[in-house]
């Protein structure tokens, strides 16, 4: 509506300004000052179209980003919530992504729903290898070797060393060479242990939510849905429109209703 207003302005203030052109033309004392109110009146409406356009357009990307965050928190807590109801009072490792200046806004929603629950006793993190690309990335930004260069399953071993845990929740999924074998991870550090992944593929574990080994996994929804409505206050629904939530007891239904454990 404020847009065709505009339009409808200019087209007035260009109609003006040529009637004040030709009144002056023929000396009509009105048809100079009535010009440049006109000329004045389309420039300063050009102007505000313009910052109109630009303001709204950021608008709608912070408005983006604030839903985004939104659903990544529903996440943190959905993933929160089964955990505590199937190990409370147990201890956990958490492993955050090192890339980022902070934690995710799913983990730490997770890491509230949690609290006073189970027990987290470290936070860590594997140390990323820096690209040799000097030039490449623009300023403030940092290009990174991927992820399989420098989170392996000997850096896992490392990272877990000496821990007593039973559950370990990773933001970056698992070490791409880190298999399982009859019930078991090919890790000795995750002999026995139960694994939540927050983030990261599953292709590679369905033995692994076959054998119990991982407790809980949250993968993107194929069916998601993506629009401009607010995020559903109840958490679970603004779970349910983006993700899903893969466990032991439900893997089976994953993958005959979503083929979820393909590539």
């Amino acid at each position: 509506m404020l847009n065709l207003l505009i339009y409808i302005i200019l087209i007035l203030s260009a109609t003006g300004a040529i009637i004040g052109w030709q009144g002056q033309k023929k000396g009509m004392r009105w048809g100079q000052p009535l010009t440049i109110l006109c000329a004045l009146l389309a420039i300063f409406l050009g102007f505000f179209q313009t910052y109109v356009t630009s303001v709204g357009g950021l608008n709608k990307q912070v408005a983006s980003a604030i839903r985004q965050r939104e659903y990544h928190r529903a996440k943190g807590i959905i993933l929160g919530r089964h955990l505590k109801s199937k190990f409370r009072g147990k201890k956990a490792i958490i492993i955050k992504d090192p890339t980022r200046t902070q934690e995710s806004d799913a983990l730490i929603a997770l890491r509230k729903e949690i609290y006073h629950e189970i027990e987290v006793v470290a936070i860590v993190a594997p140390v990323p290898k820096i690209a040799d690309t000097e030039g490449a990335a623009p300023d403030g930004f940092i290009n990174y070797e991927p992820t399989e260069h420098w989170y392996t399953k000997k850096s896992l071993e490392q990272l877990l060393a000496g821990k007593k845990f039973d559950i370990l929740i990773t933001d970056i999924g698992l070490p791409s060479e880190l298999t399982v074998i009859g019930k078991d991870f090919t890790s000795s550090a995750l002999k026995g242990k139960r694994v939540a992944l927050l983030s990261g593929g599953i292709y590679d574990y369905v033995r692994a939510f076959m054998s119990g080994r991982i407790v809980g996994a949250v993968v993107s929804n194929p069916k998601a849905v993506f629009d401009a409505k607010n995020v559903p206050k109840d958490p679970e629904a603004a779970f349910n429109k983006r993700y899903l939530l893969i466990t032991p007891e439900n893997y089976k239904e994953m993958i005959e209703q979503y083929n979820i454990f393909k590539r």
